[in-house]
């Protein structure tokens, strides 16, 4: 059966390199940590004038953020950043894209909501953005 999706050499290359890219991904992750939680204190603090910050930075919710919704939205901004360089951001990829990071925006939204102010999840939500920024970032700075 053939098929009619054209192979592109860097797609065979993330194919055999994956767990490598995942690696390398998960650990730019963890060095991003702390600018992550830089962004969140400021938007906190500056921005919304959020004076009491143990409830953001103390909650189940902080660390469901950092460990499952950061790192997943900073894996999107890093394969957004690698399919671009590739050329292969066709339409229909990146609105695949897309689409799946407005779902883990909006799941964090109602699971932040649950717990939080709205003014206490705004930060969340600008901070995901920034986390989203991160990972296309080190996604143009990755070469194989």
């Amino acid at each position: 059966m053939k098929t009619s999706i054209k192979k592109h050499p860097l797609s065979d290359d993330l194919t055999k390199n994956r767990e490598k890219i995942k690696e390398d991904v998960l650990h730019s992750y963890s060095e991003s940590i702390p600018d992550i939680l830089e962004v969140l204190y400021e938007t906190a603090y500056f921005e919304k004038e959020i004076r009491r910050l143990e409830p953001l930075f103390e909650s189940p919710f902080h660390y469901r953020f950092i460990e499952f919704y950061g790192m997943n939205l900073f894996f999107d901004g890093f394969l957004f950043s690698l399919y671009s360089k590739a050329n292969i951001l066709d339409d229909y990829l990146r609105e695949d894209l897309s689409e799946g990071v407005k779902a883990r925006l909006d799941a964090m939204t109602e699971d932040a909501g649950s717990l939080f102010n709205e003014e206490e999840v705004e930060c969340f939500t600008l901070t995901a953005y920034k986390i989203f920024e991160f990972g296309t970032n080190a996604g143009k700075d990755y070469s194989f």
